[in-house]
């Protein structure tokens, strides 16, 4: 059977400050203060990512549909 893997490449843009906070986040760093900047960026790109999935998803659904209907 016919196997796919597939593997993704994220490109981020980052402000200058929301650099500072995922070094900060990655180095176990953050202040107090920093955590709900941290925690809303954090979800700024977990919707980014979902928005991105959504469309290959309806991408890949548009091509099943049109095979499906001969070209």
């Amino acid at each position: 059977m016919t196997q796919l893997k597939m593997e993704r490449t994220f490109v981020l843009t980052l402000t200058k400050r929301e650099f500072l906070i995922v070094g900060k986040a990655l180095r176990g760093t953050l202040k107090p203060d920093e955590l709900q900047e941290a925690l809303a960026l954090q979800e700024s790109l977990a919707r980014a990512k979902h928005m991105v999935l959504e469309q290959e998803l309806h991408e890949s659904q548009k091509l099943i549909n049109n095979i499906g209907e001969g070209g």
